[in-house]
């Protein structure tokens, strides 16, 4: 009895750990399967003294000015190609194409890694045509402000 006892002890968590295991593969494996390649925006960016000594706009100015191309954008999305030209401080026409994480680049692709976590993160989770505003973050988006939209490939 003692032995059937230590049996079960000892062998059914690791059994039971392995299927823990397995199931956690499965998800990570359909997490990937339905994972989006690459994605295609174009970016407003918005940077300020404070982060870019060469910017003559303080970090208020900055937010608000992003804020107010974030609410202009959302009544005329079309308008984003000349606010781009106008606004950004970023090199015209500021599109850009992204591989996902493991994704092999093509030519004119960057890794994801290459913008910042949030940039990053929110270009994968935008639906084409979607826009959004990347607020200032010291961790995720320490430059300054980004407004993006989706394009297709």
């Amino acid at each position: 009895m003692n032995k059937l006892f230590l049996f079960l002890i000892i062998l059914l968590p690791t059994f039971s750990w392995g299927c823990a295991q397995e199931k956690r593969k499965q998800q990570i494996f359909r997490v990937a399967e339905n994972q989006i390649e690459k994605v295609r925006f174009q970016q407003i960016f918005i940077s300020f003294k404070e982060v870019d000594t060469s910017k003559n706009r303080t970090k208020a100015e900055a937010k608000a000015l992003a804020e107010k191309l974030f609410a202009d954008l959302t009544k005329r999305p079309a308008d984003f190609p000349d606010l781009v030209r106008k606004y950004s401080d970023d090199k015209f026409p500021a599109v850009y194409s992204l591989a996902n994480f493991g994704q092999p680049l093509a030519e004119g692709d960057r890794e994801r890694n290459d913008f910042p976590p949030a940039v990053g993160l929110k270009a994968f989770e935008l639906k084409m045509g979607e826009l959004a505003l990347i607020e200032f973050d010291e961790k995720s988006s320490p430059a300054g402000y980004h407004l993006l939209m989706r394009l297709p490939l």
